[in-house]
């Protein structure tokens, strides 16, 4: 495969028996207006028939390179061997159950490529489920109103997000350590070095499934673990506090039936950011 000598983005996906997602996924990146970039998979020991399909794209697409591992070795571990393989100059995130918007990588390089300082742009995203139901998600684009936001939730859509390269290795890269939660661990020290940016428009679709959803015990250790390890990027003592009062939220939209969550959810959006660090 011969890649152009100053490739602009690698996209890095990881994926574990996601053949019936990962067609839908793989073509709306191959489909990006923006055609000067590479497309990373690594199969994580796949047991499933992704690795027929991943071989089909490879053989139709020289954008796409394929890793694999014997055996599951976890989303972390897959994105660092995939970024440490990567030849862009940004990095772009796309989960194997999501679907990018065709502008996606021409809109947030644009974005990138307007100050050196940025080290973080994502974007609005859908979060839709099984039955067809849309979350919407959107956030100003304001370094200081993104940076609070962390405090109490991650305004950034992992799979919506592009980094520089060399902005992810001076911070360090995605923490092994981290099961879940890796990626508001990597924003927390990227937003150290940079900017935070957000594109105002509806760049991805997250796919939530049952899978995702019985992972939310291990969110909500991982995000206390992350937020009380972070948590001097707060000065005050009454947003230590905030960290314990996020996890204890978090405890409750895990364990209480729908309706309450989405009347919690609800109270929660009408009293928005305003007065987050008082």
């Amino acid at each position: 495969m011969n890649l152009p000598e100053a490739l602009k983005i690698s996209v890095v996906m990881s994926v574990y028996n996601g053949a019936d997602t990962l067609k839908r996924s793989v073509e709306s990146i191959l489909q990006q207006t923006y055609a000067d970039f590479e497309l990373i998979i690594v199969n994580d020991g796949s047991t499933d028939e992704t690795s027929a399909q991943l071989n089909i794209f490879a053989d139709h697409d020289s954008r796409i390179r394929l890793l694999s591992s014997p055996s599951r070795q976890g989303l972390t571990r897959s994105l660092m061997r995939a970024i440490h393989e990567a030849c862009g100059t940004y990095i772009a995130r796309q989960d194997a159950d999501d679907w990018s918007d065709p502008r996606r990588l021409r809109t947030q390089l644009s974005f990138m490529e307007q100050s050196s300082k940025s080290a973080l742009i994502g974007s609005w995203f859908r979060i839709s489920d099984e039955k067809g139901a849309h979350h919407l998600k959107t956030y100003p684009d304001e370094d200081q109103t993104l940076r609070r936001l962390l405090l109490t939730q991650n305004p950034f859509c992992h799979a919506s997000v592009m980094f520089p390269k060399h902005f992810y290795e001076k911070a360090g890269g995605y923490n092994p350590d981290f099961e879940t939660g890796q990626d508001l661990d990597l924003w927390l020290r990227l937003a150290q070095l940079g900017e935070l940016r957000m594109v105002e428009s509806y760049l991805v679709e997250k796919c939530v499934s049952a899978s995702s959803r019985r992972k939310a015990w291990k969110q909500v250790r991982d995000g206390f673990r992350i937020r009380w390890k972070h948590r001097f990027f707060w000065p005050g003592k009454r947003n230590r506090i905030r960290i314990f009062g996020t996890a204890f939220y978090q405890i409750l939209i895990t364990c209480l039936p729908l309706g309450w969550i989405v009347f919690l959810r609800t109270a929660r959006s009408l009293k928005g950011t305003a007065g987050l660090m008082k």
